[in-house]
């Protein structure tokens, strides 16, 4: 014969089960909350304006990178994304306004840095707030106090052209109008002569 465990003993086993299930659901309430409390913020480059085609190999045709950061620590505030290139030198900051806590739209245009050294990675890293003076090298940005978030991506030398567009452009007007005036000036010595 099996003997029945008296009310009193099987009440006190409710009662520990009880407690142990709510420390069990406390402990993973606890966990759960400080794991979506402190998310690390994270960065990364894309080749579009909309922030939807992640790059980090930017060779010639696409010579501009946008970034996007999110999990910031401040909500809705003013964030300065500065930029070195593959050489560690800083070459330009963007300020933006996150949204919540992501940041979008912090971007530069390899070719306004003619100068700058490719075939590298680049960097770019987020301070705040945004009246921080970007370190001039990289190496000081990585142990600044105000760094956010950093990201690297590769910049072939082709995304970087010798002579930008615009320079390229001036020079090529300027050679036509000297061919235009040494030929109107040759034909003017024709018709005098």
């Amino acid at each position: 014969m099996s003997k029945k465990l008296p009310n009193r003993s099987f009440g006190k086993m409710k009662k520990l089960a009880l407690i142990a299930t709510i420390f069990i659901m406390l402990a993973l309430l606890i966990a759960l909350a400080s794991s979506t409390a402190y998310a690390q913020a994270t960065m990364e480059s894309y080749e579009d304006s909309g922030c939807t085609i992640v790059c980090n190999d930017f060779t010639a045709g696409k010579n501009q990178v946008w970034m996007k950061a999110t999990a910031l620590s401040s909500p809705n505030k003013e964030y300065k994304t500065a930029f070195y290139d593959a050489a560690g030198d800083f070459i330009a900051y963007d300020l933006n306004t996150s949204v919540v806590k992501t940041l979008t739209g912090a971007t530069v245009i390899f070719t306004d840095y003619p100068s700058s050294v490719g075939d590298s990675d680049w960097h770019a890293v987020v301070f705040y707030p945004s009246s921080t003076v970007a370190p001039a090298t990289y190496a000081e940005a990585t142990i600044h106090g105000s760094k956010e978030v950093e990201d690297n991506f590769y910049v072939h030398q082709g995304a970087i052209p010798e002579f930008p567009t615009v320079i390229a452009a001036i020079g090529i007007a300027g050679l036509c109008s000297g061919i235009y005036w040494w030929m109107r000036k040759r034909r003017l010595a024709y018709v005098k002569a």
